[in-house]
């Protein structure tokens, strides 16, 4: 231990209380006008006297709680308003993606949030724009722009490419032409005319069954429709009238059709994939799948489908580190597997090349998507009443 003289302490301690008095001036009472040096001695403080400086310590906490109880407030607002990531799913496709998402490795951060569509095929409401994320839904909306009226979307290229316009197409249900493997393919000409063996079935309670052979029967070239007009409307009224289905047409409904597709020979019905996918194995392990026989003279083809798809939304471009969390799911959701397993859960095909279908019927459905030129989803036509 260090030993000090007297007079080394007499100025030590003199040197501390002009410290002393010089910390509490410039601390406490800078402001404060009731300071004065204390009676007993100059360079000494009453401390009987700092009535104001107990004002002013006062003054400075009600300051300071205000700062701390607003740093609270908008850390609280932050948390609720902050931009969100989340998977905008439409409702019926909701089970599943909890289900897909569940079993990932995605972040969990990631909110699901179900929406219905109204009349026009957009969501019923949208989301607030702190959120961003990806839109699933099987009504993108982003072909629409190339097709013509009677067409709902028409996308140049899809199955090479895989996505459109920044949309990524992740499963499809196409339409194909089914029939006993022992049955011979549908012609163009029977699909035409009533002329020739065999029966078409169509569920004629079905509107949209009737808008796709429309459409299939109107198209001109390969991805060239006529324009909207009576033409339309006068073709899918027309369906009905003859012989071209089998007889009452417009009372079956799917269920009716399957319990007589093996029962006539030959006979074919235009479907979606996903239509014959709920049926038990034991009956379509003996069908097969073909798309729908194409004009003469034609080089290229298309494909009626539905197709899901992962559409980026939000204002991801404006900040580089959303831009950063909306690209983590990318690589899962381009992956031949995730497709693989959400189109097995529906029943459809993986868009991915990569993708394994399920069966031989899938596996026909899959080659038809392969090697289509284009993708194109039919509207359902006006004004044809209730067939």
């Amino acid at each position: 231990m260090i030993s000090l003289s007297l007079p080394s302490k007499i100025i030590i301690t003199h040197i501390g209380i002009k410290c002393t008095r010089t910390l509490l001036k410039s601390h406490f009472f800078v402001k404060n006008r009731n300071y004065r040096a204390c009676p007993a001695g100059p360079g000494l403080v009453d401390f009987g006297l700092m009535r104001g400086g107990k004002k002013s310590g006062f003054r400075r906490f009600r300051v300071l709680a205000a700062v701390v109880l607003g740093l609270i407030l908008g850390a609280g607002l932050y948390a609720l308003f902050r931009p969100r990531p989340v998977w905008y799913v439409e409702a019926p496709y909701a089970a599943l993606w909890r289900q897909m998402t569940a079993s990932s490795s995605l972040p969990q951060s990631w909110r699901i949030i179900t929406f219905e569509n109204d009349p026009a095929g957009k969501p019923s409401r949208p989301l607030p724009q702190r959120f961003y994320g990806f839109r699933i839904t099987a009504n993108s909306g982003t072909g629409a722009g190339m097709a013509p009226r009677g067409i709902t979307a028409l996308y140049p290229m899809l199955s090479q490419a895989g996505e459109y316009r920044g949309a990524l197409a992740l499963a499809v249900n196409p339409w194909m032409v089914f029939r006993r493997r022992t049955d011979p393919p549908l012609s163009r000409s029977r699909a035409e005319t009533a002329e020739g063996e065999g029966v078409l079935f169509i569920p004629g309670k079905d509107r949209y069954a009737a808008a796709a052979w429309t459409a299939q029967l109107l198209q001109e070239q390969p991805g060239v429709f006529p324009p909207a007009g009576d033409l339309w409307v006068e073709t899918a009224e027309s369906l009905f009238r003859g012989s071209l289905f089998q007889r009452g047409a417009l009372t079956y409904g799917w269920a009716d059709i399957w319990s007589r597709l093996d029962d006539v020979s030959p006979s074919w019905v235009y479907a979606p994939l996903s239509r014959v996918e709920d049926l038990p194995g034991y009956r379509t392990s003996l069908w097969e799948a073909d798309r729908f026989p194409e004009k003469d003279g034609w080089n290229e083809f298309g494909l009626q489908a539905q197709i899901l798809w992962a559409i980026p939304f939000g204002n991801e471009k404006n900040t580089p580190s959303r831009a950063k969390r909306l690209g983590d799911p990318l690589p899962w959701l381009r992956d031949a597997g995730t497709q693989t397993a959400i189109a097995d859960a529906l029943g459809w095909i993986p868009a991915h090349r990569q993708g394994k279908p399920y069966n031989p019927i899938a596996h026909s459905a899959q080659l038809a998507w392969l090697s289509s030129s284009y993708i194109w989803e039919a509207e359902l036509p006006q004004g044809t009443g209730d067939w």
